[in-house]
C-alpha cells in the first residue's frame, strides 16, 4: 500500500467517526423536566400523596438507574374514588448497551409473576391508535394490572422485538435517539375494568398537555390528538 492511499484511507475513517460522532451529538436530546410537564390536576383526576402506596420501581439497582436521566412516580385519584399509579422514565440514548428496560422485566425482577402480557391500542381523540402493552403483575395480595408503551426516539413500540427494531432504525441511519417508558397501573382484582380507568387517564393528560410535552411522551402520534 502506497503511502499516498494509506493517507486517504486514515482521512476517510477519521472524516466517517466524525459524522457518526455528529450525528450521536445532534441526536443526544435535552433531558425533560417530568414533574413541571406532568400536571398535578388533569380533568376529573387528581395528584395525592404516595407514600403509602408501592409503585413499582423502574430504576432496579445502581447499573440500571445509570441508563436514566428523569424518572417520575405519582399516584393519581379521580372523583369516583378510582386510582392509578403513573410512573415515566426517561433514557438520553438508546443503544444495546443502555435501553429502557419493559415493565414486565422490572415486575419479573421485583418479585411479581406477569401473566397475560398482550399488544393492544389506545384509541386518540383525532382518530389514532396508540400501540400499548397490557398485563398483570400479581403478588402476595396483589392484582396490579398495568398499560404501558415504550417511545425510542419518534416510534412507539411494545416489547422487545419492536424496541430492539426501532433502536436498529436508528442506528442504520447513525442516529442514537432518546428513550422513555410510559406505564400506568392500579390494584384491582377486575382486569378489564381497570384496563378502562388506564385508558382514560391516559386520554384525559395527553389531551391536557402542549403539543410539545405530547411529543415527548408519544413521538409520532402527538398530532393524533385534538
Amino acid at each position: 500500500m502506497t503511502a499516498g492511499l494509506f493517507g486517504v484511507m486514515v482521512v476517510a475513517s477519521a472524516g466517517a467517526n466524525l459524522v457518526r460522532h455528529a450525528l450521536e451529538i445532534q441526536a443526544v436530546p435535552s433531558t425533560p423536566a417530568l414533574e413541571q410537564l406532568i400536571p398535578e390536576t388533569i380533568a376529573r383526576w387528581r395528584r395525592i400523596d404516595a407514600s403509602f402506596t408501592k409503585i413499582v420501581d423502574p430504576v432496579l439497582d445502581g447499573a440500571v438507574s445509570s441508563i436514566y436521566a428523569a424518572t417520575l412516580s405519582r399516584v393519581y385519584r379521580r372523583d369516583d374514588g378510582k386510582q392509578i399509579m403513573l410512573s415515566i422514565a426517561f433514557s438520553p440514548s438508546q443503544n444495546a448497551a443502555s435501553q429502557v428496560h419493559r415493565p414486565e422485566v422490572c415486575y419479573a425482577a421485583q418479585g411479581f409473576e406477569v401473566r397475560g402480557l398482550t399488544k393492544t391500542h389506545i384509541a386518540l381523540s383525532h382518530g389514532g391508535q396508540l400501540p400499548t402493552m397490557r398485563m398483570v403483575a400479581v403478588g402476595p395480595q396483589r392484582n396490579e394490572p398495568v398499560t404501558y408503551w415504550l417511545r425510542i426516539g419518534e416510534s412507539v413500540v411494545r416489547g422487545n422485538v419492536e424496541q430492539g427494531l426501532a433502536r436498529v432504525s436508528y442506528g442504520l441511519k447513525g442516529q442514537v435517539p432518546d428513550g422513555l417508558v410510559f406505564r400506568v397501573s392500579s390494584v384491582d382484582l377486575d382486569n378489564a375494568h381497570a384496563f378502562g380507568v388506564h385508558e382514560d387517564f391516559v386520554g384525559a393528560l395527553l389531551e391536557s398537555l402542549p403539543r410539545s410535552t405530547r411529543q415527548t411522551l408519544i413521538g409520532q402520534f402527538a398530532d393524533a390528538i385534538q
